[in-house]
C-alpha cells in the first residue's frame, strides 16, 4: 500500500522543515550545482506530496529522485489502491486531492469511474498508472518543484547533526532542510540515523502474529533432481523458531499493468539471461496440478487494463518469498 500523507501529516512535515528554514539559516556555497530551501530525496507518493505542501507553503524545493521513475509505486504500477482497507474519512488533504484530480482527469476524457472520490467507503479505487503519472506531474509542476531524476545518492555532508549537502553520482546539492521519503530510509542511513531492518520477535512488543508464519499447505513436488541435488531456489535450511525475529525482509515484488487489447499490448521480452532450468520447481508444480493454475492475483482496471500482484498466499508466484535474507541482498 503506498502512503499518502494526510493535510496534517503534511502540514507537520512543511512545518517541521520550515522551522529549519528560520533555525539554521545556513545556505549553500557558490560552489554547489543546485540549492534550494527544502530538499525532498525519494519521488515516492510522500515524497512528492512532502515538495507540493513544501512549495506551496512558499519554500524553494528539489525533489531528488534516484532512478529515473518519478511517483513510486503509485506511478509504477500500484493501481488497484489498497484505501479501501483504511478508514477514508481520515485520509483527506493530498491524498483526497491526489485522487480527485485522477477522477478529473477521467472525466475530461468522458470516462466515468465505478467510484465516488467524495464518498468515503469501500469501495475499490483504480487508475492507470499514465494517468497517476500525468496527474503527479502536473501537480509538481504547478507547485514549481524542481524534479530531478537519476540521481543515487553517494554520501551526505553533515555540520554536527544537521544535513548541510547530499551528494549523488553526479552532481552535489545543499538545502536548508532534507526531508527523506525513499522506501529503504537511504538518506537517514547516509547521515548515521541508527536504524534496524527484519520482523520482530514476539516476545519483543507482545505481539502474538509476529515471528514466521509458514505456508499452511506443502507444494505436491520434490524439491530434488534426479541426482538428489536440491532444485534452484529450494532450501534445507531452519528458518528458526516461529515466534523468533530475525534480520530478513519482506518480499520485494512487482506491479504489471496488462491488458487484453490486442493495440494496446507490448510484448514481454525475454530476459538476456534467461534459463527455464532455474524454474523447475515451477514446471513441476504446474505438471503435478494438471489444469490451468494463474500464479498472481488480477485486478481490474479503466482502460481495459489489469493490475497483476502477487499472488495473496501464492508460494509460488512473481515474488520469491524467503529470499530476502539480510541486509542488502538482492531479493
Amino acid at each position: 500500500m503506498a502512503f499518502f500523507p494526510s493535510l496534517n501529516q503534511a502540514r507537520r512535515i512543511v512545518s517541521g522543515a520550515l522551522f529549519f528554514l528560520i533555525a539554521f539559516p545556513v545556505f549553500a556555497g557558490a560552489d554547489d550545482t543546485a540549492s534550494a530551501d527544502v530538499l525532498v530525496y525519494g519521488s515516492t507518493p510522500g515524497g512528492f506530496c512532502a515538495a507540493i505542501a513544501a512549495a506551496r507553503e512558499g519554500a524553494s524545493v528539489i525533489l531528488l529522485e534516484p532512478t529515473a521513475h518519478v511517483g513510486g509505486v503509485n506511478t509504477g504500477g500500484l493501481s488497484f489502491s489498497d484505501s479501501n482497507q483504511t478508514v477514508r474519512t481520515t485520509v483527506m488533504g493530498l491524498f483526497h486531492e491526489w485522487h480527485t484530480r485522477v477522477a478529473e482527469d477521467y472525466a475530461s476524457r468522458g470516462v466515468e469511474l465505478n467510484y465516488d472520490v467524495n464518498v468515503k467507503d469501500q469501495s475499490k479505487w483504480t487508475y492507470e498508472p499514465s494517468v497517476a503519472m500525468r496527474v503527479t506531474m502536473a501537480m509538481l509542476d504547478e507547485a514549481g518543484v524542481r524534479v530531478i531524476t537519476g540521481q543515487p545518492l553517494v554520501s551526505v555532508d553533515k555540520d554536527g547533526a544537521r544535513i548541510t549537502r547530499l551528494k549523488t553520482t553526479g552532481e552535489t546539492y545543499a538545502a536548508r532542510a532534507f526531508v527523506d521519503a525513499t522506501y529503504e530510509g537511504d538518506l537517514m542511513a547516509a547521515a548515521g540515523v541508527s536504524w534496524t531492518i527484519g520482523r520482530e520477535g514476539r516476545e519483543e512488543f507482545g505481539e502474538s502474529l509476529a515471528g514466521k508464519q509458514y505456508p499452511k499447505t506443502t507444494m505436491p513436488i520434490s524439491g530434488f533432481d534426479e541426482n538428489g541435488n536440491l532444485l534452484p531456489f529450494i532450501t534445507t535450511a531452519d528458518a528458526g523458531p516461529e515466534k523468533a525475529g530475525d534480520r530478513n525482509v519482506m518480499v520485494y515484488s512487482f506491479r504489471l499493468c496488462l491488458t487484453k487489447e490486442p493495440g494496446n499490448r507490448v510484448p514481454f521480452p525475454e530476459p538476456s539471461a534467461y534459463d527455464p532450468a532455474r524454474f523447475e520447481a515451477v514446471r513441476r508444480y504446474f505438471a503435478e496440478e494438471k489444469r490451468p493454475i494463474l500464479l498472481w492475483d488480477i485486478y481490474p482496471l479503466p482502460g481495459g487494463k489489469f493490475d497483476a500482484n502477487n499472488g495473496i498466499g501464492k508460494q509460488f508466484s512473481m515474488g520469491l518469498v524467503g529470499a530476502c535474507v539480510g541486509v542488502g541482498k538482492e531479493c
